[in-house]
């Protein structure tokens, strides 16, 4: 990895030149699908460790590769509800609190059928 010109690394990412570009000034960031390939490209989660439950569910969501309706429709839950308790504007009843902790706790192995959701409900 070291030494590379940045369409070799681009190239090896799987992304334009472009974008790695806009990447490294910060202009733009990984969608959640580039992200895994970024994490096997560079051997390591670049991010800093997740605290708060939207960041818990983030990185959950990076490492799986799912967008967050993906996530959503897994939890049987609308995007908006899950959205509204990520956020704290909605307070959690306790059974919810323990599926939403039991995803986030869950190996990726058992989570893989999340990938396979349609990535938008209709």
């Amino acid at each position: 990895m070291c030494c590379l010109l940045q369409r070799e690394a681009a190239a090896a990412l799987g992304i334009s030149t472009d974008t790695y570009i806009n990447w490294e000034k910060d202009r733009t960031h990984p969608t959640v699908a580039q992200f895994r390939p970024v994490v096997q490209f560079l051997g390591y989660d670049p991010t800093p460790e997740p605290t708060t439950l939207a960041e818990r569910l983030e990185a959950k969501r990076r490492a799986l590769g799912a967008t967050f309706d993906q996530v959503a429709q897994h939890l049987g839950w609308d995007r908006a509800t899950l959205f509204r308790y990520v956020r704290g504007i909605w307070r959690m009843k306790p059974d919810r609190q323990a599926v939403l902790e039991e995803f986030l706790a869950a190996p990726l192995a058992d989570l893989c059928a999340v990938r396979g959701l349609p990535k938008r409900r209709r």
